[in-house]
């Protein structure tokens, strides 16, 4: 199965105030997304080398709570369910099972063999990857 790094997710404890930041900063356009989890803002950068991410609210005890921002690997040609189970076939751990994401399509979370978390994403409509 083929995956890309597609995007990027950053945790904060204000992602409102986070997503302001990176506006100011660098001119990214932010806006909050409406879905049944923690609040999420989506973000893409301005220009030729425009890349998409997303700013995550963290709790404490939130389960996908992690220091640093997480890469998010798109998959395309595969279920989130067949690339978990790939993944835990070859030394992987998943961290967070698929849950989806408003309409837009849905999310997991795993560890490699050395326990490096990674976020994976599978759009439900072409153009949301």
């Amino acid at each position: 199965m083929r995956a890309y790094v597609g995007a990027f997710e950053i945790l904060a404890r204000d992602p409102a105030r986070v997503a302001d930041f990176f506006h100011a900063v660098f001119g990214w356009e932010c806006r909050e997304v409406p879905w049944e989890g923690p609040r999420y803002f989506a973000f893409r950068s301005l220009g030729a080398n425009a890349m998409r991410g997303g700013i995550l609210a963290r709790e404490e005890r939130d389960e996908l709570a992690t220091t640093q921002p997480l890469l998010m690997l798109h998959v395309e040609d595969a279920t989130l369910e067949e690339c978990l189970a790939k993944i835990v076939e070859c030394g992987g751990v998943v961290d967070l099972p698929p849950r989806a994401v408003g309409t837009m399509g849905e999310t997991a979370r795993f560890r490699d063999p050395e326990g490096n978390l990674f976020g994976l994403w599978r759009g439900f409509v072409s153009g949301t990857t």
